[in-house]
């Protein structure tokens, strides 16, 4: 077993890391599991520092899938809270689009509505030919 190992069972680190899950919760700080092992991931390394003898900062409560994927490439994991903040930014700009696209139809029909009371002549033939337009789907259907 290296040093490293050994050093992980000391008594001041095993207080430490209890310490440092207690401060987030005992959940990932990273998905927010309750319900997974859980570690404690140094977010950096200092060669000949003992790993209870990192600052709080330095230290977060990750469960084990996240601490793997941390030693791993990166990899976007997002916390529970950041995916329910996108997902509601998704559903109000869905419901900024419905608003657009009503806005949209009213100034369409604003603009046509003033079209048809500054050319009368044209609206009377526009409206003639859809009309005929319109007789002609009727006797198809």
């Amino acid at each position: 077993m290296s040093a490293y190992a050994e050093q992980l069972k000391h008594p001041k680190w095993q207080r430490r890391r209890l310490e440092i899950m207690q401060r987030d919760g005992f959940r990932c700080t990273r998905c927010t599991a309750d319900d997974k092992t859980l570690n404690v991931h140094h977010t950096e390394y200092r060669k000949g520092a003992a790993p209870w003898e990192y600052p709080d900062d330095q230290l977060v409560t990750l469960c084990e899938d996240c601490h793997k994927a941390e030693h791993k490439e990166p990899v976007v994991v997002l916390r529970r809270v950041e995916y329910e903040a996108i997902m509601s930014g998704i559903v109000i700009l869905q419901e900024r689009s419905e608003e657009l696209e009503n806005l949209h139809y009213l100034l369409v029909r604003e603009r046509d509505q003033e079209w048809r009371r500054t050319h009368p002549a044209e609206a009377a033939v526009f409206d003639a030919e859809k009309e005929r337009q319109l007789a002609g789907l009727r006797a198809i259907g």
